[in-house]
């Protein structure tokens, strides 16, 4: 019977500790995922269809790099506040803007152009503007989905990647 003990003890023991090691992980896991990611409240038109006033973005606040398509969270350049908008064109890369279409150059060669908006913006969506540049080094060149109601790089001009605090993950409905 002594025995007995002896290895209750220790299975109970045994179970004592994995329970506190899980919850410890538990702990570390939510201080990690608290501390990547932020949810952000989408407020106004400017991202319509993609996003909707109301709905809520989940962002990754230590991404490594943005691409073009990337929905991005970033400090109002002109003012309080926060934006969300859609990466078009990359530091380094040309971005025209005539007859109502968006064309982004990965170089000097203006033949080998290409419009950013064919693989998520509806069929003939319209870009109003006039707009020939070269996006700067470490910057970025961001546009609302809601091209006709928009406060975008059109009206501020490029912005920093260091002005980025998270990429969109998700969409919580």
């Amino acid at each position: 019977m002594n025995k007995n003990k002896k290895i209750s003890k220790k299975v109970i023991l045994t179970l004592i500790t994995l329970v506190v090691a899980f919850f410890i992980y538990l702990v570390v896991f939510a201080l990690f995922v608290e501390n990547n990611y932020k949810s952000y409240k989408i407020t106004g038109p400017g991202m319509y269809p993609t996003l909707i006033s109301g709905e809520t973005i989940k962002t990754d606040r230590h991404f490594s790099s943005v691409k073009i398509g990337d929905i991005v969270v970033f400090n109002n350049p002109q003012g309080a506040g926060i934006l969300v908008k859609r990466v078009v064109a990359l530091g380094g890369e040309g971005i025209a803007i005539n007859n109502n279409v968006v064309t982004v150059y990965k170089n000097d060669n203006l033949k080998n152009g290409f419009d950013p908006d064919t693989s998520y913006l509806p069929t003939g969506t319209k870009t109003s503007g006039n707009i020939d540049i070269t996006v700067p080094r470490g910057d970025v060149y961001v546009l609302g989905d809601n091209r006709s109601d928009s406060v975008d790089s059109r009206i501020f001009g490029p912005i920093p990647t260091s002005s980025i605090i998270g990429v969109e993950t998700s969409v919580i409905k």
